[in-house]
C-alpha cells in the first residue's frame, strides 16, 4: 500500500484581497472570508485525487469544513472569520486513513492571527469662545483602537488637509489646524473629517465630528462730557468715559489731546470688566480766544475708538462805565426815557417832601413869539397829580380879559 500524505507545504488563500497562495500571509482581520487549501501528494510527490481532508479550528474548537482533493490533489474550504476570536488560531488539517485507496492518516497544522478591524476614534479640542476674526487652534487626535493597521490617514478641517501617516492598532496620531473665526458674533460649527484605508482588506475608514464655537461680542466705546462754553483764561472740568461693549475684561490705553487748553496731552491706562465702564475726571485751563478741541482715543488690542468735543471760548469783556445820574435841576429840558423818568420821579418824590411845589419856572420864548409856560408835573403812581400856575400866567390872563372887556365897551359907545 502506497503512502499518501498531505503536502508539507500548506497553501492558504483568503478572499478578497489576494489571489495568489502564500505561506507568509498569516494575519487576517476579523470578518474576512478565508480560503484554506492543502494539496495531497503521494510519497513520490504526485497529486492524489479523492482524499477527504478535514479542517478544524482547535483554538475556538469548531470544525471549519471538509473537502475531497481534486485531480490536482487540492482540497479547500471557506472560513468565515466573523465569529472567530481575536488572536492566534491553531488550524488542524488532516485526512483519515483509507485502505481502499492506499491512503494513510496524515496531519498538518497552520497558525493564523485574527485581528480586530481597524477602528478610528476621533478627538477634537478647540476653544469654546473666540473673538471676531481671531485665529485659533483646532487640535485633532486620531486613535486606532482596532487591531488592523489604518493606512494613509488624513484629516480635513474647513478645506485644510493634514496627513497623519499610518496608524497601527493601539496607536495614536495627532495634528493641529489654524482656523480663523468668523467676523460676526454668534454660534458656529466646524466639521472635522478623517479618512483612511484598512491595511489587510482595503476597506475605507471614515470618521467625523462636529465641534461648536462661539464668536464673542467685543467692542470698546468712548465718550467725552464737557461744558459747551467756557470763559477765556478760566479753568473747566471735563470727563472721559471708556465703555467695554464686550463679554471679557479689557485692558486699554487712553490718550487725551487738547487744543487751546493746558495740559495739552494726557495718557492713562486701565482695565474695565465685561459690559462695564471706567470714568476719568480731568480739568484744564483755557488759553485760546476761539475754541478748545478735546480729542480722546482708546485702544485695546485691535479695538479702537475716538471721540471729539469742541468747546466755545467766551472772550472777556471790558468793564462798563457807570451811567451818569440825572440832574435835579428843573431847567433840564431834555426828554427822558421811561427808565430816567422813573428815576427822576423817585428823586422828585423824595425831594418834594421838603419843599413847596409853587416854585415858578422862567418862561421860554421861542421863534414865533408865542409864550410858553413850563409846568412841572410830578406823578405818584397813577392816582395823584398836581398842577402849579405861576403868578405871571395869572397876570397875563387878567390882561387878556381886560382887553377883551375894553373892546366890547368901545363897541357899545355911541
Amino acid at each position: 500500500m502506497k503512502k499518501r500524505t498531505l503536502a508539507a507545504i500548506t497553501l492558504l488563500f483568503f478572499i478578497p484581497s489576494f489571489s495568489s497562495p502564500t505561506l507568509e500571509q498569516q494575519t487576517f482581520v476579523q470578518g474576512q472570508s478565508l480560503v484554506l487549501s492543502v494539496q495531497v501528494l503521494d510519497e513520490l510527490g504526485n497529486p492524489v485525487e479523492g482524499v477527504l481532508v478535514h479542517f478544524c479550528d482547535e483554538t475556538d474548537g469548531i470544525t471549519i469544513g471538509e473537502d475531497y482533493s481534486n485531480v490536482e490533489g487540492f482540497a479547500s474550504v471557506l472560513w468565515d472569520t466573523s465569529n472567530a476570536s481575536i488572536g492566534e488560531h491553531k488550524i488542524h488539517i488532516w485526512n483519515e486513513e483509507d485502505p481502499s485507496i492506499f491512503v494513510e492518516r496524515s496531519d498538518t497544522y497552520v497558525y493564523v492571527v485574527i485581528l480586530s478591524q481597524a477602528k478610528l476614534v476621533l478627538s477634537v479640542s478647540s476653544p469654546n469662545t473666540v473673538k471676531p476674526g481671531e485665529e485659533f487652534e483646532v487640535k485633532v487626535s486620531v486613535s486606532n483602537i482596532g487591531g488592523a493597521e489604518a493606512l494613509f490617514v488624513e484629516a480635513y478641517v474647513k478645506g485644510i488637509r493634514k496627513s497623519l501617516g499610518n496608524i497601527t492598532g493601539g496607536s495614536t496620531s495627532k495634528a493641529s489646524f489654524k482656523i480663523r473665526a468668523e467676523e460676526i458674533p454668534g454660534n458656529y460649527t466646524l466639521k472635522v473629517e478623517v479618512r483612511a484605508k484598512e491595511k489587510e482588506t482595503g476597506r475605507i475608514l471614515l470618521v467625523s465630528e462636529e465641534v461648536s464655537y462661539r464668536v464673542k461680542r467685543t467692542g470698546i466705546g468712548l465718550s467725552i462730557y464737557a461744558p459747551s462754553s467756557v470763559k477765556e483764561g478760566s479753568t473747566f472740568n471735563y470727563s472721559v468715559l471708556v465703555r467695554n461693549l464686550g463679554e471679557d475684561i479689557l485692558s486699554f490705553e487712553l490718550t487725551v489731546k487738547l487744543k487751546g487748553a493746558f495740559p495739552s496731552l494726557i495718557e492713562k491706562s486701565g482695565s474695565v470688566g465685561a459690559n462695564g465702564l471706567s470714568r476719568f475726571e480731568f480739568s484744564a485751563l483755557t488759553k485760546s480766544r476761539d475754541e478748545v478741541i478735546i480729542t480722546a482715543e482708546v485702544r485695546s488690542g485691535d479695538l479702537r475708538d475716538v471721540a471729539t468735543k469742541t468747546i466755545k471760548v467766551i472772550r472777556r469783556s471790558s468793564p462798563q462805565e457807570t451811567a451818569p445820574q440825572p440832574s435835579d435841576q428843573s431847567e433840564d429840558k431834555s426828554e427822558p426815557d421811561e427808565a430816567k423818568n422813573n428815576s427822576e420821579t423817585s428823586i422828585g418824590q423824595i425831594k418834594g417832601e421838603n419843599r413847596s411845589f409853587s416854585r415858578s419856572e422862567t418862561p421860554s420864548i421861542e421863534g414865533g413869539g408865542e409864550e410858553n409856560l413850563s409846568i412841572e408835573a410830578i406823578e405818584e403812581g397813577s392816582s395823584r397829580r398836581s398842577s402849579i400856575i405861576s403868578p405871571l400866567m395869572l397876570g397875563i390872563c387878567v390882561l387878556v380879559l381886560f382887553s377883551f372887556v375894553r373892546r366890547l365897551w368901545e363897541v357899545d359907545r355911541p
